[in-house]
């Protein structure tokens, strides 16, 4: 897939470069592939924020199905948001 080459690429190329899992968009595109998605989810777990624009939990019961690791469950749902806003601004 070109979309997805591209964006390995922008991950493997910028080290700061930081993806929320909010937008619809996302979780389209994640449950087009579940496989994929849990691939894509373990090898960028430190660089992904679960986050939510809406109240319902699509979301969150997509990634429960996925039974990824638990520390990747971890760094998904808080650790890397806590290590964001901790991160000395300077």
């Amino acid at each position: 897939m070109l979309g997805e080459s591209r964006l390995y690429d922008l991950f493997d190329r910028y080290s700061n470069l930081l993806g929320d899992l909010s937008a619809q968009s996302g979780l389209n595109a994640l449950s087009r592939d579940p496989d994929h998605a849990r691939q894509f989810l373990t090898r960028f777990a430190d660089r992904l924020l679960f986050a939510r624009d809406d109240y319902g939990s699509e979301l969150l019961d997509f990634l429960g199905a996925l039974h990824l690791p638990a520390d990747v469950q971890q760094k998904l749902y808080y650790q890397n948001a806590e290590r964001l806003l901790s991160a000395d601004p300077a």
